[in-house]
């Protein structure tokens, strides 16, 4: 299983961590597959609609020798250009 988190939630002291792992759990999206040329993006969905009407995405930059997360990487960035409309 590969998941991606669509966004982070800052937790106060007094909620603690067992209700941040909750809130993971219930926000958490499965994504079907990594790899780059399938073309069903309905996976996906869930981060288009988090993006909304954005027109600018920030995609922070994997460490070398992850390859899983460069095709991860790549697969989303094809899903934003044919999608959602980014160049």
């Amino acid at each position: 299983f590969f998941f991606l988190l669509l966004c982070v939630r800052v937790v106060s002291a007094q909620q603690g961590e067992p209700s941040l792992r909750r809130y993971v759990k219930g926000h958490a999206v499965p994504i079907a597959t990594i790899h780059p040329e399938t073309t069903d993006f309905s996976d996906l969905e869930p981060i288009g609609k988090a993006i909304g009407d954005a027109r600018i995405v920030m995609l922070g930059e994997q460490s070398h020798g992850d390859g899983a997360t460069f095709l991860a990487k790549a697969r989303l960035i094809r899903y934003l250009r044919e999608k959602k409309g980014f160049n």
